[in-house]
């Protein structure tokens, strides 16, 4: 079992290092390698996405493939009898709210 702890860092549209798109990613401070590439990653009790590559330039980035893209192929997968017919952006709606006051962030997490 390989367990790693980060931060994130950034959630932004990135190159996937797989695939001919770009798309939502999720950067975060902690090493991902050949050893944890491919797992879950989890908030608590919940998966939010899958570690998936790291900046090879950089030290201990790494990048996550965040649920919605996820579950996006997922059900692409199911539509199209397991063939992948690939990613439109505008299907996937990701909302953000920036909290500002400390208290109400304190509660949420």
């Amino acid at each position: 079992v390989c367990v790693t702890k980060g931060v994130v860092s950034r959630i932004d549209r990135s190159n996937y290092s797989h695939g001919r798109t770009t798309l939502l990613a999720i950067q975060v401070d902690a090493a991902i390698n050949s050893g944890n590439s491919g797992g879950p990653v989890l908030l608590g009790d919940h998966v939010v996405g899958i570690a998936f590559q790291c900046l090879t330039s950089g030290e201990n980035i790494g990048y996550i493939i965040p649920v919605p893209v996820i579950n996006h192929f997922l059900e692409d997968l199911e539509r199209n009898g397991g063939k992948y017919t690939g990613m439109l952006p505008a299907r996937i709606h990701v909302g953000c709210v920036i909290i500002c006051d400390c208290a109400v962030r304190a509660l949420l997490l």
